[in-house]
């Protein structure tokens, strides 16, 4: 068998291969070729065996492909039979019999259109047949081919229940299962539930901004304002603020002509640094003379080098040379290879300086970069980064009639974004900052060719921000988002739909720090539902008081997701498998849970602890309605109207005042007094959502509570 691999592998066009080879150095049509042979290395010559090939030619050259008929030829002489399903042109016609099934693929193919002969087939009314005929492809629908998509901007409809979210990601898993960071096209062909094939244009959710990155940077106009500076900004030293060092030679003296102090220059020498360098090695460098002491001298072998030397490099005026261009370069060159940059323009009665580097007025150099600062009309970038962001619009406007300076001021007008100093990080900055700050990048710098996804991405903002958010995602740019408050529609408040009277919300800056202010604190983002709601330490006490629990000797720390706890030792305790933070696709070793298998042992009535991520919170309160400690959180929860969201469902994934109401429904249900101060705790939420959760929760407050609730829900702002 050995030898009849060794056989095939020659015969495949795989000979200059050594058996040592790594399998990852091969290419895709070796790979493929080497597990043809493995199959194939089975066959004997008198025992006859049928043999199963699915596209043994695919990836292959032609005359690769020739080879592998060729092989297949001769076992087929030996007494083998194949059956092959292959598109390979030179495969059909080398066939014994041709079956083709079609016309189409999926729903639109399985049916017998031809069985026969190849010579038959090219007479066939069948698509290959036709392309075998005539030399035409076979017509199929090619993104190429497709009207390019039609890039509009599409507000989704969104509820508690993240039915708009689960539209952006489908987008996104759609995308990133069919998009090839290799396809050049625009546009992809994609089969609609109705059978309508249509291009569909690219999508990408934009990921929160790095805590690293500076507010200019997010915003996008950091680069803006550098090459504004770079180009138009007039060079001053760092030191003394004068004209600082010359660019070049050229520029020098050419300046100096303009200001009517040309030069009539006799001598141009360059002072050396050290007296190390030999005559010889000056004269193998090609100079040949020295001023010494106001003199030239001849620079002989013999000749010692002194104190004081300088090397003559030319003379006469720079400017009138025939090739002045090439001859100040070799100057300047000579200047810094032999004295530092430092050349001396003798005349008869002076003697002018030029410093490479070095101020002009001052002398003072750090190096080539650092010497000079530009100044854009008396600013500098560094002032431009370390000012409050409307006193950089405000100069930035001034010095230039570009309007992008002028949108972004119109854009950020009214929040705190305005007072903080462009070089501020992102994580210095409250969520809701960083969530405005990389939407307006998005808006100022529209990306063309793809739609962005963006998930409530004005909940929570004041309302005239909010409005003219949502007039501008609707502009330049393709956008898909959600828009559960209905910052797009509505003119004002929606008084309609009444008034709660302990709410009446009160407008609150974004640079409030919500952790500190509010009380009871909201939740982390990267929280699940179960863990706002505060189910977790009674959950874990009423399992681990069941009797397999006991009989293991399980504690706490078994049932927590941190490093000692049971968790799923492939996600360690993350529940996705993905690397883009919007997309969720559960592990597959835990199914999504975030457990290991050993934690499917502890159950109460049948519900495994694995298990209670995927139930709902109503399913949950009916099966603990005999524990208080669980009853009253989730029965609150379900008359507030979540009763149908998991218990593990990460807040990053609802509404965005679920991070403040769940901490507070926990609070309320535990019927003990607590602080009274509420953030945003129905931003994210529909109107009449909104409306119903602060109903119930005012049914539920104690006696003498009169909370402080700060928030920007256009169903409960008090009328203007």
């Amino acid at each position: 068998r050995l030898r009849r691999t060794l056989v095939l592998l020659e015969s495949l066009g795989l000979g200059d291969r050594s058996l040592g080879e790594r399998g990852r150095f091969l290419s895709l049509g070796e790979r493929s070729r080497l597990a043809l042979v493995r199959q194939l290395a089975s066959a004997r010559r008198g025992h006859p065996r049928l043999f199963l090939l699915d596209e043994p030619c695919l990836g292959l050259p032609v005359q690769d492909s020739i080879r592998v008929v060729e092989v297949l030829r001769q076992l087929t002489n030996e007494g083998h039979s194949f059956w092959v399903v292959e598109h390979e042109e030179g495969l059909i016609q080398a066939a014994d019999h041709v079956v083709e099934i079609g016309p189409g693929a999926g729903a639109e193919g399985g049916r017998l259109l031809f069985a026969g002969r190849p010579e038959e087939l090219r007479n066939a009314d069948t698509p290959t047949g036709r392309w075998l005929r005539d030399g035409e492809s076979v017509p199929h629908v090619l993104a190429d081919s497709l009207p390019p998509p039609a890039l509009q901007s599409e507000i989704l409809e969104e509820d508690l229940y993240g039915k708009g979210r689960r539209r952006l990601h489908e987008d996104l898993l759609r995308e990133w299962n069919t998009r090839s960071p290799l396809q050049e096209n625009q546009a992809f062909a994609w089969q609609s539930g109705e059978g309508e094939t249509r291009a569909v244009a690219p999508v990408a959710w934009p990921l929160p901004a790095p805590p690293t990155a500076t507010l200019l940077q997010v915003l996008g106009l950091d680069g803006v304002l550098a090459e504004k500076v770079k180009r138009h900004g007039e060079p001053r030293c760092r030191q003394c603020g004068g004209a600082g060092p010359w660019n070049d030679l050229r520029e020098a003296i050419s300046s100096l002509q303009e200001s009517n102090q040309a030069l009539r220059v006799r001598v141009w020498t360059a002072p050396l640094l050290t007296t190390e360098l030999s005559a010889t090695v000056l004269r193998a460098a090609g100079f040949r003379r020295l001023w010494r002491q106001g003199k030239a001298v001849l620079l002989r072998a013999e000749e010692e080098v002194l104190v004081g030397d300088e090397v003559w490099l030319d003379r006469g005026d720079a400017l009138e040379w025939p090739d002045s261009t090439g001859r100040l370069l070799d100057m300047e060159h000579h200047a810094r290879l032999l004295a530092g940059g430092r050349l001396l323009a003798r005349t008869d009665s002076q003697v002018w300086e030029y410093h490479a580097g070095h101020c002009r007025e001052c002398g003072w150099t750090k190096n080539s970069e650092d010497a000079v600062v530009r100044r854009w009309h008396d600013w500098t970038l560094d002032e431009f980064r370390a000012a409050p962001l409307v006193e950089s619009l405000q100069h930035a406007t001034r010095a230039t009639p570009e309007p992008l300076f002028v949108e972004a001021a119109s854009l950020l007008a009214g929040t705190s974004l305005l007072e903080r100093a462009g070089n501020t990080l992102m994580r210095s900055l409250q969520p809701l900052e960083c969530r405005l700050a990389r939407l307006l990048g998005l808006l100022l710098f529209p990306l063309h060719g793809l739609v962005l996804l963006h998930d409530r991405p004005l909940s929570g903002l004041p309302p005239a921000c909010a409005r003219r958010l949502a007039e501008r995602l609707a502009g330049p740019g393709a956008h898909r988002w959600t828009d559960p408050e209905g910052w797009s529609d509505s003119p004002g408040p929606l008084t309609e739909l009444g008034k709660v009277a302990f709410l009446p919300l009160s407008p609150f800056s974004l640079e409030l720090d919500g952790s500190a202010w509010a009380d009871p604190a909201p939740a982390p983002n990267q929280a699940t539902l179960r863990q706002a709601l505060g189910l977790e330490p009674p959950l874990r006490r009423q399992y681990l008081a069941c009797e397999e629990a006991r009989m293991r000797g399980w504690a706490d720390s078994d049932l927590t997701l941190s490093s000692r706890g049971r968790r799923c030792p492939v996600c360690l305790g993350r529940r996705r498998q993905s690397s883009h933070e919007a997309l969720f696709l559960p592990c597959v070793a835990c199914g999504g849970s975030g457990w290991s298998r050993e934690t499917a042992s502890l159950e109460i009535r049948g519900l495994r602890w694995s298990d209670l991520g995927f139930c709902s919170l109503a399913k949950l309160a009916i099966h603990f309605a005999e524990s208080p400690a669980l009853a009253g959180p989730l029965n609150l929860a379900v008359e507030a109207g979540l009763g149908s969201l998991l218990l593990d469902a990460p807040l990053s994934t609802l509404a965005l005042g679920m991070a403040s109401l769940a901490p507070i429904l926990a609070k309320l249900a535990g019927l003990e007094p607590f602080g009274e101060c509420w953030l945003h705790p129905f931003a994210g939420l529909t109107p009449l959502e909104a409306r119903r959760v602060a109903l119930r929760m005012n049914d539920c407050l104690l006696p003498g509570m009169r909370p402080v609730c700060k928030g920007h829900h256009p169903a409960l702002l008090p009328i203007s």
